[in-house]
């Protein structure tokens, strides 16, 4: 028989995971082709419309959380139709994609791949890391898109309670190297193939060169909200009730274009904030991963003297965006005489 072998794409988060999910639902036939097996997943009919979507990999990110408390039966009967899903493919390699894998709890990630190994299947590791400034105004971004956050960028990357800015890069990058080993994880710098992701995603983990036959042109999937937008948002979130109201509007959001777009930037102190924090990892992550300093703290993030002023937010804005908040909270509450 074939050995087979699993690949598992964990993301990092904000680093195009969404954009290559919806390139594999797409050329699921190109990728069988080439020796490679993209099972399916509910999410398959979003990935085609070019949406944003979490993977084919969800019920294992479920498996793997402490909170699920499988017991030993649940335990075998996941692993059991892992396997079959393995097995049946006519294709020697499976990969299975989502970000949440990244912050996968450490010993069900790591008991699940000795699993694995003890019954003969491989297991590889793929991962995108990010220049720190761009990340982190992106993930930014991110939450205050979803998740209700109504602080400005420096709450969010400066250490403290609630929602914070902390990747752990070189803690979660540690704990896989130790479960795969250097030779099964593969760690590729987002910035550098960011206009090219699949083609670097090919030819860096499988070794295949050239798809001119693939079906690329699902342009940007998830953008980041610019200056003026987040300002928005930051405002209609002190209204949303709960984060499925966020949801419906940063969809809204995204799916037109950009409004008064800039390239996002960061003060010296901002910059100087995250140097601190996170350079000893980057050096660790070049170190260990690249032959150059290909990751960096600033990357392409411009740097300015000073906070850069975003225009208020006028009063028809917030008229409309108060009306928006109604709607998206389940419409006003209307009494009757």
């Amino acid at each position: 028989m074939t050995r087979k072998t699993l690949y598992l794409h964990v993301g990092m988060g904000k680093t195009g995971t969404s954009a290559l999910q919806v390139a594999f639902v797409r050329n699921r036939k190109q990728l069988a082709a080439h020796g490679i097996a993209y099972p399916e997943h509910p999410s398959d009919v979003s990935a085609r419309r070019g949406e944003v979507v979490s993977g084919n990999a969800m019920g294992l990110v479920r498996y793997l959380d402490p909170r699920t408390r499988a017991d030993i039966e649940r335990k075998e009967r996941f692993l059991a139709g892992l396997e079959r899903a393995i097995y049946n493919a006519p294709q020697p390699r499976v990969l299975f994609s989502s970000e949440f894998l990244y912050s996968a709890n450490h010993e069900r990630f790591g008991s699940f791949c000795r699993d694995l190994l003890d019954k003969g299947i491989g297991v590889e590791v793929v991962v995108y890391v990010r220049d720190i400034a761009g990340h982190a105004l992106s993930l930014y971004s991110q939450v205050v898109k979803r998740s209700l956050f109504t602080g400005a960028f420096m709450d969010f990357i400066t250490p403290g309670k609630g929602i914070r800015y902390a990747p752990s890069i070189r803690g979660r990058l540690h704990r896989m190297l130790t479960l795969v080993g250097r030779e099964r994880l593969h760690v590729m710098h987002y910035d550098s193939d960011r206009d090219h992701l699949m083609e670097s995603f090919m030819r860096n983990v499988f070794g295949i060169e050239g798809i001119d036959e693939y079906d690329l042109t699902h342009g940007q999937v998830n953008r980041s909200l610019t200056d003026h937008e987040i300002e928005l948002m930051r405002y209609m979130n002190g209204r949303l009730r709960d984060t499925s109201g966020a949801g419906v509007v940063n969809q809204v959001i995204i799916r037109r274009p950009p409004l008064k777009e800039r390239k996002p930037s960061m003060t010296e102190e901002q910059l100087s904030l995250l140097e601190k924090r996170f350079l000893p990892d980057v050096e660790w992550v070049n170190e260990t991963f690249f032959e150059s300093d290909l990751l960096t703290v600033q990357g392409d993030t411009p740097v300015t003297d000073s906070h850069r002023t975003v225009a208020p937010i006028s009063a028809e804005e917030k008229f409309l965006l108060d009306c928006l908040s109604d709607l998206a909270n389940g419409g006003p509450e209307i009494g009757v005489a």
